[in-house]
């Protein structure tokens, strides 16, 4: 299924990180994948937080809120 963002919505992937042989989903945080019209300072491929709980599951996609959006990772 393929999905895409409007409105307020964000919608993203989980980050996985590597550590040595295992691979873990890092909790809250994000890749942007879609953006919806009304959403700005967050583009597709920037990385995020948001809040715990304040988001939806849809296969392996996540929407967000974009009042739920604590901060974007810039380094």
């Amino acid at each position: 299924m393929k999905l895409e963002a409007y409105g307020e919505l964000v919608l993203c992937k989980e980050v996985k990180s590597k550590h040595g042989a295992f691979t873990m989903n890092e909790p809250n945080k994000a890749e942007v994948v879609s953006v919806g019209k009304k959403v700005k300072d967050v583009s597709e491929g920037d990385v995020i937080f948001y809040e715990a709980n304040k988001s939806e599951v849809v296969e392996e996609y996540i929407i967000i809120h974009m009042s739920s959006i604590m901060c974007k990772v810039i380094e």
